[in-house]
């Protein structure tokens, strides 16, 4: 992309999740951080070579994505039965209080489309 030296874009997608921190989930919110913390290294990097590859980020809220049911994407080998998929009353209500929230959460479709937001100017 830099030796074609023309205007293109990179547009990484993290969550919501990337921007704040909060009780429970935490290898999602880390992996989250992570693409945040690339995406603006990346964009600072691209600017101190006055590069014409501009660098977006998506931190959408929760969008009803099927991650819930994640356990259907194991291998047979791997899934656990029924009985040993909850280890307790407080992961218990962690999954409906997730499974609530997918109920209001938004469409894959209505992700980006409200707009960009300005990135944030290099110091």
């Amino acid at each position: 992309m830099l030796e074609q030296d023309t205007d293109c874009h990179i547009v990484n997608t993290a969550s919501r999740a990337g921007l704040v921190c909060a009780p429970s989930l935490g290898l999602y919110r880390v992996t989250k951080h992570a693409v945040v913390a690339l995406s603006e290294t990346l964009y600072h990097e691209l600017a101190q070579k006055n590069a014409k590859i501009h660098v977006s980020l998506l931190c959408p809220a929760m969008v009803k994505t099927g991650i819930m049911d994640w356990e259907r994407r194991r291998p047979v080998g791997l899934q656990r039965e029924p009985a040993d998929k909850l280890t307790g009353a407080e992961e218990e209500a962690l999954e409906q209080k997730m499974l609530r929230s997918m109920d209001k959460a938004m469409s894959p479709d209505q992700v980006g489309t409200t707009g960009p937001v300005p990135a944030a100017k290099a110091p």
